[in-house]
């Protein structure tokens, strides 16, 4: 297996990141060892920095239109990458994915509309619909023999409201590890479009999924899927690129486009970074050997995890992902209540990780973990939660 540098600790603070720099005014205290915010201790791939390095050293940063390189890398990515075949007037503007998501709640919907969502699911979520005036309607998901599934009698049940409009799917699932199945995702698209609910798929992690796990896009399934969707993709979480604000939109329902990207001008938001350009076009035209490896380096993480906990720390159990590189922990037998569990995981194994209950219903003494770590970290890590055990 090639490394690809990422075994090395030298370098792997970036400049005022959060993950690591944010640790006194999250958690009361810098020493600990950060495996929360979901950034990768990884260098991105080397076309990318590349790229962005001739085009910073070249000196001018005007306004930039979308090129007709940057839609073709798109388009050519979701063909190879998922036999989706996408069209470039799909393809809509997006800094990062919760705003954009908070963009296409306000254009489609009214205050007061209600959106479901599916916890333990990430907290942003809920966040922006609150934060948009519209109520939060929640489908829990069900944990059954160590996975997670969804419920779809009680999904059905409050599809039936007619407040609803829109319903928000993390697929693969943040943070409980799941990609969704083809039957899945064909029978909550009939619940939406029986009900008239747009579904907005969150599809950060996909680029993430294991080799032995089918990625689905949600609107490639079929063509009335797709007329009752926005899809938001983003180089951010497999490439290593979230300062750089790479999210995008595909829609292929003319008048839900109409209505975005009209919301979008609104605001004067549908010019790009110059920088989110070139490290997209970069990323997908150079950066697959390098995404394959960082996957394969984390699954071994993953590996390396399962074994430990196994052997040291019974007590705990890994909730299996099906993509790289979060990992669900039930801690449920060291501590349901959240201000015992962050007792635990802060003051007693000194780790920042994301408590369960952040996420909503049914994260009560979880815990997501990120292993995009040099291995070294990631041993750190386990050994201080043993001798806290």
């Amino acid at each position: 297996m090639m490394t690809t540098g990422f075994d090395d600790i030298d370098e792997i603070k970036q400049y005022g990141s959060e993950k690591w720099y944010g640790l006194k005014e999250k958690f009361g205290t810098e020493d600990l060892i950060p495996l929360w915010v979901a950034d990768m201790d990884f260098k991105a791939p080397q076309p990318v920095i590349e790229r962005l390095t001739k085009v910073s050293k070249f000196g001018v940063y005007g306004n930039v239109k979308r090129t007709d390189n940057y839609y073709a890398a798109i388009i050519n990515w979701m063909r190879k990458r998922y036999c989706w075949n996408i069209r470039k007037e799909w393809i809509g503007a997006g800094t990062r994915i919760i705003p954009s998501i908070g963009f296409a709640m306000r254009a489609l919907t009214q205050p007061g509309d209600k959106v479901i969502i599916q916890p333990p699911v990430y907290d942003n979520f809920a966040n922006i619909i609150n934060k948009c005036g519209r109520e939060v309607v929640t489908n829990p998901l069900i944990f059954k023999d160590n996975k997670y599934y969804m419920d779809f009698i009680d999904l059905e049940k409050k599809a039936q409201d007619p407040k609803v409009k829109m319903m928000i799917i993390s697929n693969p699932h943040n943070p409980v590890g799941r990609v969704w199945s083809m039957d899945e995702l064909t029978e909550l698209g009939r619940i939406c479009i029986k009900h008239n609910i747009i579904v907005i798929c969150d599809q950060a992690y996909a680029d993430l999924t294991y080799p032995c796990v089918k990625y689905i896009p949600f609107a490639s399934i079929c063509e009335d899927f797709a007329q009752n969707c926005i899809t938001f993709s983003s180089l951010s979480k497999p490439f290593n690129l979230a300062g750089i604000h790479t999210a995008y939109a595909i829609i292929p329902n003319n008048d839900i486009r109409k209505a975005y990207d009209n919301f979008i001008e609104s605001l004067h938001l549908k010019r790009s970074s110059l920088f989110s350009l070139v490290a997209t076009e970069a990323a997908y035209e150079e950066g697959e050997g390098w995404l394959n490896d960082v996957i394969n380096y984390i699954y071994a993480n993953l590996q390396y995890m399962k074994s430990f906990i196994e052997a040291h720390i019974p007590t705990i159990r890994v909730i299996e992902p099906e993509f790289a590189y979060l990992v669900w922990l039930d801690l449920r037998n060291i501590a349901t209540d959240p201000a015992q569990l962050d007792d635990f995981l802060v003051k007693k194994a000194r780790l920042a990780l994301n408590n369960g209950a952040m996420y909503g219903e049914g994260g009560h003494g979880f815990a997501r973990v990120n292993i995009a770590c040099p291995r070294k970290i990631l041993e750190a890590a386990l050994e201080r939660i043993k001798n806290a055990v």
